[in-house]
């Protein structure tokens, strides 16, 4: 399992920092960080760390603003922190 957490906020996002998520090895997930391209981009890179059995923690930034991701409501940029679990 691979816990995500959002660690840091700039902006307009859906959730807050200190919100969690489990992604499971099948694709399940318990909880969310907000829904939309941002926990599909966490769930996947998740996904990933799971498969290659990585250890450890990664952050991840995902930006959402106007010129990145045109046609997002949110506008924001979040970073989240990918940890295994046991």
């Amino acid at each position: 399992k691979v816990l995500a957490t959002i660690i840091s906020r700039k902006g307009s996002a859906p959730r807050g920092v200190g919100t969690k998520m489990l992604v499971c090895g099948d694709g399940r997930i318990i909880d969310t960080i907000g829904g939309g391209c941002v926990e599909s981009e966490i769930i996947q890179k998740a996904l990933l760390m799971i498969r290659t059995e990585q250890e450890g923690f990664q952050v991840c930034k995902v930006d959402m603003t106007a010129e990145a991701a045109e046609g997002m409501v949110c506008g924001g940029v979040v970073e989240v922190m990918l940890e295994r679990v046991k």
